[in-house]
This record gives C-alpha cells, structure tokens and sequence, in this order.
C-alpha cells in the first residue's frame, strides 16, 4: 500500500510540473498524505520500541489515532486546494 502511496505522489508531481499548476501540487501534496493516513488506519504496525514502551493494544491505538490525524491533515489539505480554485 505503501507503493501506491509513493506513485500516486510521483504520478501526480510530475503532472503538477508538466501543468504548470499550484492546485495540483496541492492536490500533489494531499493525497498521498490521506492515502499515508489510511495506510496506517489498516494495517497499524508499530515499531518494536513502540509496542515495548506502550505495549500492543495501546501502540496499535495510538497508531490508528496517528493514521486518522494524517488522514484529516491530507483532507484539510484537499479543501484548501479547492479553495485555490476559487
């Protein structure tokens, strides 16, 4: 998923350069942010430290929290790009 993430980023740059275009660098910018976001919503794999310090059911909450603040982070970043657009 992860991949898909960093294509979706490269894809979308290189359009952003070849259109000349600040909107779709926004939009550059925010999508693979919530894809990032919903990548670590579902599959909230944590670092060894991490499980150690907090254990498992706490690191994996508190990385499902990480996943939603990104995914409102690349949505918020999505609307201000619509405003662009205004």
């Amino acid at each position: 998923m992860i991949g898909v993430v960093v294509f979706a980023y490269i894809i979308l740059t290189v359009l952003s350069i070849l259109l000349k275009s600040d909107i779709m660098f926004a939009v550059a910018l925010a999508v693979p942010t919530f894809l990032l976001g919903v990548t670590m919503y579902k599959y909230p794999f944590a670092t060894p430290e991490t499980v150690e310090y907090w254990g498992f059911r706490k690191s994996i909450r508190v990385v499902r929290m990480l996943g939603i603040i990104i995914m409102i982070a690349g949505f918020t970043a999505l609307i201000i790009a619509g405003f662009m657009l205004l």
